[in-house]
């Protein structure tokens, strides 16, 4: 069973990482983006959930921050890259919200780990 739910972790950041690249080279409709985030969230949720490991999570959680930090002067350089800068930052910011959401579970998981060991 064990083995079932890691492969459902590694299938879920395969799909994941495609569709957000997708999603970003071929924008959707404007009134198709909430759903675009859910389902990139949710993605993220199961990838978090099952495919980090306790060993793995402070290390995920500080590259995330990193990820996040930086995103602005990404955004801000990629704009400006000619012909392919605007979907350059669809597809970075459609894997921050992936990778993202998956930092956010963790961290809750790593706050109830510490509230719970007192």
């Amino acid at each position: 069973m064990k083995q079932h739910v890691e492969k459902l972790g590694v299938y879920a950041f395969l799909v994941g990482t495609v569709v957000a690249i997708l999603l970003g080279a071929f924008p959707l409709p404007v009134q198709w983006l909430g759903i675009k985030v859910l389902v990139l969230a949710a993605l993220g949720i199961v990838v978090g959930y099952l495919n980090v490991q306790d060993h793995e999570l402070q290390l995920f959680l500080i590259a995330t921050l990193t990820l996040i930090g930086v995103s602005n002067v990404f955004t801000l350089v990629l704009t400006d890259v000619p012909v392919i800068g605007a979907t350059l930052v669809n597809i970075f910011q459609n894997l921050l919200v992936f990778f993202a959401s998956g930092a956010g579970v963790l961290a809750i998981k790593a706050v109830l780990d510490v509230a719970s060991e007192k």
